[in-house]
C-alpha cells in the first residue's frame, strides 16, 4: 500500500516526465498534499494527493478552481473513494497517472492558443 507521500512522489515523477513544472506544494492540515502545476506559462492546475479521496477533498479543489486561481483540478488517491461520491473533479487512483497525464495534455493543447 502506497502512503500520502509515496503517492505524491509518484505523482510528481509522472508530471516531470511530460514536462510538467510543479509550483508550489501544500501540505494541509488533514495530511492531504496539493500540488499547484503549470499547465501553460500563466495557467496552473492544482493536483491533490491523498491516501482515501473523501467529499471533503472534493469539496475543497473545486473551491480552489471556482475561486479562479486554477483553471481545473483533480485527485490522486492510493487507496479508496468514499462511497456514493459524485463530482465535477476527475479522481484518479495512482495506479492511473498515465490517464491524469494524458488529461494535463489535452487542456495544455487547448489552452495553447488563448495564452
Amino acid at each position: 500500500m502506497q502512503t500520502k507521500a509515496g503517492n505524491f512522489q509518484e505523482t510528481c515523477r509522472h508530471l516531470a516526465v511530460a514536462d510538467f513544472i510543479g509550483i508550489a506544494e501544500v501540505n494541509t492540515l488533514d495530511g492531504a498534499v496539493d500540488l499547484a502545476v503549470a499547465v501553460t506559462p500563466h495557467r496552473l492546475a492544482v493536483i491533490r494527493s491523498v491516501d482515501r479521496c473523501t467529499r471533503d477533498d472534493h469539496a475543497d479543489v473545486a473551491t480552489m478552481v471556482c475561486q479562479g486561481d486554477f483553471i481545473w483540478g483533480a485527485i490522486v488517491y492510493s487507496e479508496s473513494v468514499e462511497p456514493d461520491l459524485v463530482g465535477l473533479i476527475p479522481r484518479f487512483h495512482v495506479s492511473e497517472l498515465d490517464r491524469l497525464v494524458s488529461h494535463l495534455q489535452e487542456l495544455q493543447e487547448a489552452c495553447r492558443g488563448s495564452d
